[in-house]
């Protein structure tokens, strides 16, 4: 169950070693491919970004892409995506539609419930099935900090400055509490760096750091998706465009460095 890039990657697994697998996902998706052109995907997705490639006409690339290359996820069985390009997190897994095409996995809508049997799906179709794998992420929760208000974790998620920042203590950030449409380490590299810096200037500047950090607190609502509105979805509570993210990082890197 879940259609992440890591419960494709399961359900590619299970295709190869189990007797029957489903892959149960609440809607469809683009699976992209790992290689376009002979380079890694997410190579030539950033130097369309570097080109400064409008965004509708980045997604009629990657649509040509994926149209030439696989053709309709439709005529696979899978479901139609319901949404455009760039407005969820990007699935990189072209295994997943070769073996749905051969057979070896069955796509299957949502969950409804289960029985003594096995799983009953939301279209009433049913899978007896030995064994569920759930792979539908994760709520991220912090128990030890007893004030709600720390993280401003009100709605059932943190509400930081640039995703890092507690909007009641300067001396408390996060790393690495982010999705990224790209790799998460060296986006949590500058995080880290740029919270050793702050912490710096508080000690040296207390004024100005603090007038750092409350400009940092007035945007904690801001969406770094480089133009694009993502799914509504607890999916995308930390979701980010690494290109929008990493230019607003540096640029605060900037300014506590000034």
């Amino acid at each position: 169950m879940g259609a992440g890039n890591t419960g494709c990657d399961i359900a590619v697994e299970a295709a190869q070693n189990a007797t029957v697998t489903f892959h149960s996902t609440r809607r469809g998706y683009y699976y992209n491919p790992k290689f376009v052109f002979g380079k890694p995907s997410d190579q030539i997705a950033d130097q369309l970004l570097a080109m400064r490639v409008p965004l509708a006409l980045r997604r009629a690339a990657f649509g040509v892409t994926l149209r030439t290359t696989m053709g309709k996820f439709e005529s696979f069985g899978l479901q139609k995506p319901d949404h455009a390009f760039f407005e969820t997190h990007p699935i990189v897994n072209q295994q997943l539609v070769y073996y749905v095409g051969h057979g070896d996995i069955t796509p299957v809508r949502d969950v409804d419930h289960f029985d003594a049997a096995g799983a009953v799906f939301a279209d009433g179709s049913r899978a007896d099935v030995d064994l569920v794998v759930f792979a539908t992420g994760y709520l991220a929760v912090f128990p030890f900090l007893v004030d709600p208000d720390v993280l401003d974790a009100g709605e059932g998620h943190p509400h930081l400055g640039l995703q890092m920042a507690s909007p009641k203590y300067d001396n408390l950030w996060l790393s690495g509490l982010i999705q990224p449409d790209s790799g998460q380490w060296t986006i949590a590299h500058w995080q880290g760096m740029a919270i050793a810096a702050f912490l710096d200037l508080r000690r040296r500047d207390p004024q100005r750091a603090r007038q750092l950090y409350d400009e940092l607190n007035a945007q904690r609502e801001r969406r770094f998706s480089g133009g694009t509105d993502y799914k509504d979805s607890t999916r995308h509570y930390y979701e980010i465009a690494h290109q929008d993210y990493l230019e607003v990082l540096e640029d605060f890197l900037a300014q506590v460095a000034a």
